[in-house]
C-alpha cells in the first residue's frame, strides 16, 4: 500500500502548437495544468478579434465538447478559444478553474 505522500499528481499536458496567445494565456495555462490532476490536456485553440475590450485575461468556461470543455479566454479585444480535456463534470472543472486561477474566471 501506498503512503499520500508518495502519490504523485498527474499533470496535464499543454499543448503549444501555435505561434500566437493572447497574452499571459500560457502562464495561467501552466499554472493550470501544474495544480489540479482532473485534466489530460489542455490545448490552445484559434484566435480571434471580438468587440469591447477586458481589462486583464478572463477565464470563461464554455460549452461541452466529445473529451471536455471549451474554455474562452479574452484580453483586450483578443478571444481564443481554449479545449480542456477531461473526463470530470461541469461542477468540478468550474470550481477547479476557480481554485487554481481566481484572479482570471468570471
Amino acid at each position: 500500500m501506498l503512503h499520500a505522500s508518495c502519490v504523485l499528481l498527474a499533470k496535464a499536458r499543454v499543448v503549444k502548437n501555435h505561434s500566437t496567445h493572447c497574452e499571459g494565456l500560457l502562464s495561467a495555462l501552466d499554472v493550470l495544468a501544474r495544480q489540479s490532476a482532473i485534466f489530460k490536456s489542455i490545448i490552445p485553440g484559434r484566435i480571434a478579434t471580438a468587440a469591447g475590450q477586458t481589462a486583464g485575461l478572463k477565464l470563461k468556461l464554455g460549452v461541452p465538447t466529445a473529451v471536455g470543455f471549451k474554455l474562452i479566454a479574452r484580453k483586450g479585444s483578443q478571444v481564443q478559444e481554449v479545449f480542456l480535456v477531461t473526463e470530470s463534470g461541469v461542477l468540478e472543472v468550474q470550481a477547479e478553474l476557480e481554485r487554481c486561477l481566481p484572479e482570471h474566471t468570471t
